[in-house]
């Protein structure tokens, strides 16, 4: 797995989303209740955000958070049932353990 072109990808799917929805970077946080500057770096490819801002991000851009990652074989497949969401949540829980970030930050 890239993570790199992973976080790249992301960024430019939430931005694409965000864009077509007609929001500005302020109106989507206040939104899900973050700061502009959290959203700037996620759209920025700076951070991959945490799992609950994902769905936060999917239901605000009314966008299935699958669609905000990159187009994997497992995406494909998988697309929005509970074995695609489980899919996600490894890929995120697998993120944070090769770089040792704690759970809860």
């Amino acid at each position: 797995m890239n993570f790199k072109a992973d976080k790249l990808e992301l960024a430019t799917r939430v931005l694409k989303a965000r864009l077509a929805k007609g929001l500005t970077q302020a109106q989507l946080a206040e939104k899900i209740r973050c700061t502009q500057s959290a959203i700037h770096q996620i759209e920025s490819g700076k951070v991959l955000p945490k799992q609950e801002t994902l769905f936060k991000l999917g239901k605000a851009l009314d966008v299935p958070v699958g669609r905000l990652y990159s187009d994997t074989v497992p995406n494909r497949i998988l697309g929005q049932s509970m074995l695609g969401v489980l899919w996600i949540r490894i890929h995120y829980w697998w993120y944070r353990r090769k770089r040792n970030i704690p759970a809860s930050g």
